[in-house]
């Protein structure tokens, strides 16, 4: 008996990379549902219900499943019509519970151990569970499809619009196509993907620059097979292992540090407050070009994303509720948590504390003196935003 209660279907956010464990299970369920009624498929394809098909087009189920993941269904399609259901005005949108929200337990994220980490990696980055792509395969010689059914454009009224991603679900394909293709014929120990996390592993451990490291991918490259994947540049692996990476905002900024040209400064070319140019100046002679480099930039990590991909990972979602879960040895403090400070906020906030999921971000610096006799008058130091959630291993190694 499939559910009746189809509030999952909307029960997803996008924005995370992440997605509720009812969501994940449902998909499941719908798959099944569409492949046990024949008649309403082409061949061994359904009809894809996300909301850039909206089921016009035919797919293979792995393929439904990688667009509901990424873009969501089409808006109220609570009664699977197109899939064999017959039009029942009982299934209706339900109201969502106001339980908390309980992460999935690594059953419903398939059999991890037969996964190797890089796999992990990507499905723990796009937030989408192993098993969900593995839907039951379509009976055998299913009867001829039947392909009059065209749904109106009217049948299903547009009241939600999920949160769309465009270039979501063909990013997962590429980087899972990387993870999936073996670094040369027959080789079993690496993939096109571990390959390149551990090249990028070692230039970061070491500080390698850049043409160290496209010397070092030539030569290694020159000693595999003819037909192998590693990237012959740095260059060419950041491209890849972008695709798994967080966004990064590139804001044009003043030389001399007076103001950020943002918002409603966008289409300013000189300094507010100085006067000074926003571009590098074009030589004499030259065709201005049509997008001109800026002196000075910021580069802004949006905190958001990086907190939700900490949520959408297994690896780290278990520690984020780790200052309630530990044990504390009264007279030391270990962690922040252990602090006075930490139980005031506590009292003071009962209601963000109730929660322990909820985020508890601090600033910290390495340690500076602005005052005594090692004191500067002007002095830089690194200041960072720290999750206090993490044990201390996490949250306050160098």
């Amino acid at each position: 008996m499939y559910k009746q209660n189809r509030s999952w279907m909307y029960d997803k956010d996008a924005v995370l990379y992440g997605m509720q464990s009812n969501f994940l299970e449902g998909v499941g369920e719908f798959i099944e549902f569409a492949l046990e009624h024949p008649a309403y498929m082409s061949g061994d394809k359904i009809r894809c219900p996300c909301s850039k098909c909206k089921n016009l087009k035919f797919k293979d189920p792995h393929e439904v499943g990688y667009d509901l993941y990424a873009v969501g269904f089409v808006p109220n399609y609570y009664n699977w019509t197109s899939h064999g259901e017959p039009l029942d005005p009982s299934v209706i949108p339900q109201t969502v519970g106001s339980s908390r929200y309980v992460p999935p337990e690594m059953s419903a994220w398939g059999d991890r151990a037969e996964m190797r980490w890089d796999q992990q990696m990507v499905y723990d980055a796009y937030g989408v569970p192993m098993s969900q792509f593995n839907p039951p395969q379509p009976p055998n010689d299913p009867p001829e499809a039947s392909t009059s059914y065209q749904p109106d454009a009217d049948e299903n009224p547009t009241f939600y619009q999920p949160y769309v991603d465009e270039g979501l679900t063909e990013r997962f394909q590429d980087v899972l196509k990387a993870a999936d293709q073996p670094l040369y014929a027959d080789c079993e120990g690496y993939s096109q993907l571990s390959a390149v996390t551990e090249f990028m592993n070692i230039k970061a451990e070491y500080s390698l620059p850049e043409t160290c490291m496209n010397r070092v991918l030539q030569s290694v490259g020159g000693m595999l097979p003819r037909d192998h994947t590693l990237p012959d540049s740095y260059y060419h692996m950041k491209q890849l292992m972008s695709k798994l990476g967080l966004p990064c905002v590139e804001i044009d900024a003043c030389p001399e540090g007076c103001m950020l040209f943002w918002k409603e400064d966008e289409a300013l070319e000189f300094c507010k407050f100085c006067g000074g140019d926003r571009y590098k100046p074009v030589r004499q002679g030259k065709k201005k070009p049509r997008h001109r480099s800026a002196l000075s930039k910021l580069y802004y990590l949006p905190i958001a994303p990086r907190l939700q991909r900490m949520y959408a990972s297994t690896a780290t979602a278990k520690h984020m509720t780790w200052h309630v879960e530990h044990e504390t040895n009264e007279g030391m403090m270990a962690h922040p948590s252990d602090c006075e400070a930490w139980r005031h906020f506590d009292r003071c906030h009962p209601q963000f504390a109730m929660e322990p999921r909820n985020v508890r971000l601090g600033l910290c610096s390495d340690g500076f003196a602005p005052f005594g006799r090692f004191g500067k008058n002007y002095s830089c130091w690194p200041v960072m935003l720290t999750p206090y959630n993490l044990p201390p291993d996490m949250c306050m190694k160098s």
